[in-house]
């Protein structure tokens, strides 16, 4: 509480990721059936505040999250990881954020492909792997 001494504050946002894989980013108007989601937390400074406390430092979150489920699942994870909530405020006149993500294996595949590209010249890829069915041409 107030006589407690931390190495790391951290102000900032708390987000509840709502991650849905698809084999491809829709076009407009578009409905991709996924193949996963998944629910994780995030945010920026969440995200930082929870590193912190698991390479050893002693953390407090400052925020506000909404009076939601969202919000009681976030302090729980802090909770988890050992995080100081006291400076945690919650509201009815908001919502918890959240966020809306979408993963797409083979984009993901061809970023990495073309740092790698970037890095060490042109690749040759094995005969089995068509650079086409990978999204890379």
């Amino acid at each position: 509480m107030a006589g407690d001494r931390f190495d790391v504050v951290v102000v900032g946002s708390c987000f509840v990721d709502m991650i849905s894989y698809v084999p491809h980013f829709p076009k407009f108007y578009e409905t991709v059936k996924g193949s996963k989601f998944q629910l994780d937390f995030g945010g920026k400074a969440a995200n930082q505040c929870v590193m912190a406390q698991k390479l050893g430092a002693n953390t407090v979150m400052v925020t506000k999250t909404g009076n939601d489920q969202f919000g009681k699942d976030t302090i729980q994870n802090f909770k988890k990881f050992g995080v100081n909530t006291d400076f945690i405020s919650v509201t009815d006149k908001a919502e918890t954020g959240i966020t809306s993500i979408g993963k797409a294996f083979h984009l993901i595949l061809k970023f990495m492909l073309y740092d790698l590209e970037i890095i060490y010249g042109k690749l040759t890829f094995a005969s089995n792997v068509d650079r086409t069915q990978i999204g890379f041409d």
